[in-house]
């Protein structure tokens, strides 16, 4: 009886052991440099509406459109504006003034954004080239707000989800084709 309780108590043990040296591994060390930090405040000024996304074939982010928070105040107004890790630039002010989702082509080495911003029934898709802004002709999905957006290496396509319209939700998903010219 008493080895019986001893081979459980160390079963225990051993068990605490290795539930702390799990928990030990398994938890990402905390580092002084996981933290947010505000490095600029100057550029295109507040405002809401708009797309951010990683241009790797000019190396910068590129920011488009956007409603001003309060136009009165005389904040820039929509348009297409770099970031290059230290200044923003505005580079356009064509193109669509908002944006709902943007994303990177790596096949065709394009920007492509989805406004709903738009009076057709369906969304509208830009292209950027890395100089100029060039609206699709093809219709897109029914109008929508609030989807998801993001490219498939893999498959070469742009995929977008879901989304509401008024008081309907979507569930669906849509694709837009690279490798090929759409214009």
């Amino acid at each position: 009886m008493l080895s019986v309780a001893l081979l459980f108590l160390e079963d225990r043990i051993i068990m605490k052991i290795l539930l702390v040296f799990l928990t030990v591994i398994a938890e990402p060390s905390a580092s002084p440099n996981l933290h947010w930090e505000r490095i600029s405040q100057g550029g295109p000024g507040p405002r809401l509406s708009h797309a951010m996304v990683y241009d790797p074939t000019l190396e910068k982010i590129i920011l488009l459109g956007g409603i001003p928070a309060d136009p009165l105040k005389g904040e820039s107004p929509p348009g297409t504006w770099t970031w290059d890790g230290t200044v923003w630039t505005r580079v356009a002010d064509s193109g669509p003034q908002v944006a709902d989702d943007m994303v990177y082509d790596e096949q065709r080495k394009r920007i492509v954004a989805v406004t709903s911003r738009t009076e057709s029934k369906f969304l509208e898709t830009w292209e950027w080239d890395g100089a100029s802004w060039t609206k699709v002709p093809a219709d897109g999905p029914p109008v929508r707000s609030s989807f998801a957006m993001t490219y498939d290496p893999k498959r070469k396509r742009m995929v977008l989800f879901g989304g509401r319209c008024g008081s309907d939700y979507f569930g669906d998903t849509w694709e837009y084709p690279s490798g090929s010219d759409p214009h």
